[in-house]
């Protein structure tokens, strides 16, 4: 026997090992001093801690990626019902609301994209459909996920809706008729408290949002008792001192009863600023946690982009395998007028980014990284893999620290 290749072991805060196997992703925990005797042999082989002398653990996790990739059973799409804007900001990867050509998805494509994603669903044998209503600013276009939501609603049995959202137009008005339709899971951004959020998620005549969108999340938690909401803090140099305050305003407003966080970088490129961001991230991570949020570790899931089961649908009804591909058209990869994919979506699909990383221990978690931060890369003259492999391993020893 012999110890897997895809280990990773870690001492944590409170005298504790912490073991974590990216393969199957199985973790084991225990004191120092009683560390050998937690688990049997038998047990630890079962995990995949412990691997045969002779298994090929790399040819295992190839096909395990493979699989993951092929597996159509849950379809996940994120239709993108308006490439219009309400704010203007100055990150937004979507150009903060300028993007103003054939702005909202028509009643005829929504149509259309229902019709797509029966067809998907049939043709994949996929037993259930979650659906995230994207922009822009989605509820700029309410009629058109209320014409989608109400035509799924009825012809398929499992389905499940999320919305990215700023939260601005978050009306009583507007939670009603997203409970009419089955959508009780929300994520709305908070870059700050009130000063520096209204500085950049802002109006074009320049006024803040801030009272707006707490007003709107008061209203959303009185009034949906099944609500699910992620309050996601977009992080870089401007505004990473000024999110701790923020943290601790929440919770004495007790937004830790009821709102997970998700904290990231907006930075794509590697860079000393983005290394330098990272550390900040996993600091006001530590923080979130010890006040008492849940957190939201989107970081930790793989690239979605060479999944079968996987589509972003745009207002035009072009399809893609990314959001942050959305509206290049080069990159679209079909289009709710047609049956079949292009050629695109089969180049997209055979990427493998995991392919130089097999011998790292976190390969089955990040299996190969952001093959869209790759591309940036090599368009800023850096033709190297962006690797996460550090900031990877915080965040994971974030997530299993014993509780103390």
């Amino acid at each position: 026997m012999k110890w897997s290749r895809y280990n990773m072991q870690w001492e944590s805060d409170q005298d504790t090992i912490v073991t974590y196997n990216s393969l199957n992703h199985k973790i084991l925990q225990g004191l120092k001093e009683d560390y050998r005797s937690i688990k049997s042999v038998e047990q630890l082989c079962l995990d995949g801690f412990l691997v045969k002398d002779q298994l090929d653990e790399v040819k295992l996790l190839k096909e395990s990626l493979e699989f993951r990739n092929q597996d159509t059973n849950s379809l996940s799409c994120w239709v993108f019902v308006s490439n219009d804007c309400n704010l203007t900001c100055p990150y937004c990867w979507e150009q903060g609301g300028l993007l103003k050509k054939e702005t909202n998805m028509s009643m005829e494509n929504a149509r259309k994209t229902v019709d797509w994603l029966i067809h998907r669903i049939v043709k994949s044998a996929a037993k259930e459909l979650s659906l995230t209503f994207m922009g822009g600013e989605p509820l700029l276009n309410m009629e058109v996920i209320k014409q989608i939501a109400q035509q799924l609603n009825q012809k398929i049995p499992k389905v499940s809706y999320d919305i990215i959202t700023n939260g601005v137009l978050l009306t009583p008005k507007v939670i009603e008729e997203c409970m009419e339709i089955n959508l009780h899971s929300y994520q709305i951004t908070l870059d700050g408290t009130r000063n520096l959020h209204d500085s950049r998620r802002c109006f074009a005549d320049g006024e803040g949002t801030f009272d707006v969108i707490l007003k709107n999340i008061e209203s959303l938690v009185t009034m949906d008792e099944n609500v699910s909401l992620v309050i996601r803090m977009n992080i870089d140099m401007q505004n990473y001192k000024n999110i701790p305050i923020l943290l601790r305003l929440l919770h004495r407003m007790e937004f830790h009863r009821f709102a997970a966080l998700c904290i990231n970088d907006t930075i794509l490129k590697d860079s000393g600023q983005n290394s330098f961001i990272l550390k900040e991230v996993i600091h006001i991570l530590r923080l979130a946690k010890e006040l008492g949020f849940q957190i939201a570790y989107g970081e930790l899931n793989h690239c979605w982009m060479m999944s079968e089961a996987w589509f972003m649908i745009n207002q035009d009804g072009l399809i893609y395998k990314c959001p942050s591909l959305v509206g290049e058209k080069e990159y679209a990869v079909g289009s709710i007028r047609d049956a079949e994919f292009n050629k695109e979506y089969q180049r997209q699909i055979s990427l493998k980014p995991w392919d130089t990383c097999l011998s790292c221990e976190l390969a089955g978690l990040c299996s190969g990284g952001c093959p869209n931060r790759d591309k940036i890369q090599e368009a800023q003259g850096q033709p190297k893999k962006v690797c996460r492999k550090q900031y990877l391993m915080e965040l994971l020893k974030l997530k299993y620290e014993p509780e103390g």
